[in-house]
């Protein structure tokens, strides 16, 4: 019985695996703790490859510690070897046998120890299949006991730690020692024989291949005399000489026996294993071969490397040779753990060794690590990808030596478009592209077209739109015509982060010489990407048509909406102006007088609709409606009239114009309720009316120049302005009949002017007021005076009131 519990724990000093053994010392008979005490000494001071030994240990008071490398006992590894095949099952069988009698060569033969307790319990396999012999509570020697003193341990107790396992015919008290005597191994062997017989009832097949390879010799290792029994080194020798033949034995032997051989042979060796790596299993290939080939190449890179392995072509032959053979194990292994601990051993096992090699100037090793970048990238952090690999990557393109390296650099930046920074991704490596343009070899120029296609998705926008619309058109009027064709791949992958402007005016330009190039091929694509740009820009030429479309419709709706709530809001406004409703007597509430007169006034302007007074509207932001064309005749572009602001040149002022009564302003308001039809026929009438009266002021303003232009003495005197008369009209109008002063009808519109003048009230006034005194000037110069202030002064608007709507007469107030 074991007494010995088992914990599985991890070093943190540097993240592998580690076994701890605790005792107990509690509650256990004396001489059991005797037994573990010696395991305790034994496991600290045995050293060898086959034997479990002590990496950490610690004794307390109640309990003893012993920390080992990881491993499982042997009757719990068994189960996990019935899953693997039947060839490679008895070959792990036959290696850890091997390994086993090893260690009893070295305990029986050379330290004349015995085992004495060698069980299933007692064998600990590791993570790579190696066997080792553990249990060493019973380690004692074989030597004559003296006279008064106890037998060993392996005779008071070897009954009692393997109760399972019937023990030797000789383990007798004291026919056990004087055998052992005579052959150390004896008991040991018996044991190794027995663990056999349990093997074979487990795994019946295996074990039915194992005794086929070694034939009828390990049937000796339980015969009932001792010296009948083979010794470790005479079983071991006829072990390894039948298993010469299998070739994961051999590899696992010489593995084992690496370290004895020199560098060139080591890595010799490491490389014939590739042709047989499919057969070896998978722990042993990621427990056993990656540490060896860990350990060649950190040789390789360290600071004594020259001294250790002779030469520089050494060392290079073994980078070359094993950097891509230990990537390889390692990215298998990533598959069987956890990603966290695969990076944990990358970070702590490999990226050292990577980080050597990337800082070497030496091509080859160069060129062997960039074919490697997309195998361990992976398994690296952000940090160490920008920091560690791609800085001295990056330098690669500098290399004017070797378009082999620039190319193979180029090929390589493709995995790290994920991984890099904002400076390094849209600042650093767009510049050493568009440097790169310009190489000698058209083969790097078409790879830059590809990689600027498959970067242009992770550039800011900004970046990517210079990248693509100047890299790309450069690459299509490349003389290699691969270059040309990989451009116009490139910017029909990459045309919608293009903006349809950039497409019509730098882009087609470019494509369009490509569809008579000389080769077929960049025909094909030019019009490949003809069509695809072209249907790229009519479907820009739709969406715009429909926005307009869409910003028209809208810009009615809201001219629709602005007709149909002015009322509403000249009326709401109107009915506050007028003040609170009042209260009757009865209490209800009764509307002002002038919510009723707005009722009136839309009566009346329903009844209106049908004349030619044009209606203004009230603006919506209140400001004051424009005042309608005068019928006057006079144009507004002429400044003439009158002046309020100056005094008259010899002292005597204008007089103002009479104010006129305030009348009751009637709501002016446009109905909603027409048709569109209607509306337009309204402003149809509008304009019309506009050209009449335009064409109406015309006449009357020419009329009036030839009035001005023939003064007389007479005129002069009755009239200080110059303007005429009604004798003056009269006599104007009866010359112009006669054809002899300007045209045809400008009588009676002088005339009509004279009737105005005469019978405005204010214009009398002003009349009045503008004659100067005799005393003080000649009438000829008073007159003069007077037509040269009247040029300056500026009219006033004219208003024209209709004061009876079936009477003609209209009334001109100045």
């Amino acid at each position: 019985d074991y007494h010995w519990a088992i914990f599985h724990g991890v070093d943190k000093r540097n993240s592998q695996k580690r076994v701890v053994f605790k005792f107990e010392k509690a509650n256990v008979a004396r001489e059991r703790l005797e037994a573990a005490q010696n395991a305790f000494a034994r496991m600290r001071t045995l050293v060898h490859p086959s034997l479990l030994r002590s990496l950490e240990s610690l004794e307390l008071e109640k309990e003893l510690l012993l920390v080992t490398e990881d491993v499982k006992p042997l009757r719990a590894w068994l189960p996990e070897l019935a899953d693997s095949p039947v060839e490679r099952a008895a070959d792990q069988l036959l290696w850890g046998l091997e390994l086993t009698l090893k260690a009893l060569v070295f305990l029986n033969e050379t330290n004349q120890l015995v085992h004495g307790c060698l069980c299933l319990d007692a064998i600990f396999v590791t993570p790579a299949g190696d066997w080792r012999l553990g249990a060493l509570d019973l380690v004692g020697s074989c030597e004559a006991v003296a006279p008064g003193q106890q037998p060993p341990l392996y005779c008071r107790l070897a009954t009692g730690l393997m109760p399972s396992q019937a023990p030797p015919p000789e383990m007798r008290p004291g026919a056990a020692l004087r055998s052992l005597q005579l052959a150390p191994w004896a008991l040991d062997i018996y044991g190794l024989g027995r663990i056999l017989e349990e093997i074979r009832d487990q795994l019946p097949r295996v074990h039915a291949q194992l005794m086929k390879v070694c034939g009828t010799s390990l049937n000796a290792f339980t015969a009932n005399g001792p010296a009948e029994r083979p010794a470790p080194s005479a079983a071991l020798r006829g072990l390894a000489a039948k298993a010469l033949k299998r070739p994961m034995v051999s590899i696992l032997r010489n593995l084992d026996n690496l370290a004895s051989k020199a560098m060139p042979d080591r890595i010799k060796f490491l490389e014939t294993i590739g042709k047989h790596l499919k057969r070896l299993p998978t722990a042993v290939k990621h427990d056993k071969v990656l540490p060896c080939c860990v350990e060649i190449l950190e040789t390789s890179v360290s600071e004594h490397a020259m001294r250790l392995m002779g030469s520089q072509d050494v060392i290079r032959g073994a980078i070359n040779a094993l950097l891509p053979f230990a990537l390889s194990i390692f990215e298998d292994k990533s598959n069987t753990i956890e990603a966290a601990e695969a990076k944990g051993e990358f970070k702590a096992r490999l990226l050292p060794i990577l980080s050597s090699i990337v800082a070497q100037q030496d091509r080859s090793l160069r060129l062997c690590l960039l074919s490697l970048v997309g195998t361990f990238l992976p398994f690296a952090d952000d940090d160490a990808v920008n920091r560690v690999f791609f800085e001295p990557i990056l330098q690669g393109f500098a290399d004017s030596g070797s378009a082999r390296l620039r190319e193979a650099t180029l090929k390589t930046l493709v995995h790290f478009l994920g991984r890099l920074t904002e400076r390094n991704l849209n600042d650093r490596l767009p510049a050493q592209l568009l440097r790169l343009q310009n190489d000698p070899e058209p083969g790097i120029r078409t790879n830059i077209a590809i990689f600027i296609g498959r970067m242009a998705p992770k550039l800011k926008p900004g970046v990517r739109a210079r990248m693509l619309l100047s890299a790309l058109p450069r690459g299509l009027k490349d003389s290699f015509f691969h270059a040309r064709i990989a451009s116009m791949r490139a910017l029909l992958a990459c045309q919608e982060f293009v903006e349809p402007a950039g497409l019509a005016t730098k882009v087609l330009p470019l494509i369009c010489p490509l569809l008579v190039d000389p080769v077929e091929d960049v025909r094909d694509f030019a019009f490949q990407c003809l069509d695809s740009v072209r249907s790229r820009l009519e479907a820009h030429s739709r969406a715009l048509a429909e926005e307009q479309a869409k910003g028209e419709a809208q810009k009615a709706e809201a001219a629709a909406g602005g007709d149909t709530g002015w009322g509403v809001r000249a009326i709401s406004s109107l009915a506050a102006a007028d003040g609170p409703k009042e209260a009757s007597s009865e209490g209800k509430i009764v509307a002002p007088a002038a919510a009723v007169q707005v009722q009136d006034d839309w009566d009346a302007l329903d009844q209106s609709l049908d004349t030619d007074i044009d209606i203004p509207t009230v603006p919506a932001n209140g400001a004051p409606p424009e005042q309608p064309v005068n019928g006057s005749g006079w144009g507004d572009d002429e400044d003439w009239g009158l002046d309020d602001d100056e005094d008259d040149a010899d002292g005597s002022e204008v007089a103002a114009p009479a104010p006129r009564p305030q009348e009751a302003r009637k709501p002016k308001v446009v109905l909603s309720a027409k048709s569109d039809a209607q509306k337009a026929e309204e402003r149809r009438r509008k304009q019309e009316e506009i050209r009449r009266k335009r064409e109406e002021r015309k006449r009357l303003r020419e009329a009036t120049k030839m009035t001005q232009a023939t003064p007389t003495r007479s005129q002069s005197s009755g009239n200080k302005l110059g303007l005429p008369t009604a004798s003056s009209s009269s006599s104007l109008g009866a010359s112009s009949a006669n054809g002899e002063n300007g045209p045809v009808g400008a009588a009676p519109a002088a005339r009509a002017v004279s009737d105005t003048l005469t019978a405005s009230p204010a214009r009398t006034a002003t009349s009045r007021r503008l004659q100067a005194p005799e005393s003080k000037s000649s009438p000829r110069r008073t007159a003069n005076s007077a037509i040269s202030r009247a040029a300056k002064l500026k009219p006033k608007p004219v208003k024209l009131q209709v004061e009876n709507k079936d009477d003609d007469e209209e009334e001109w107030d100045w």
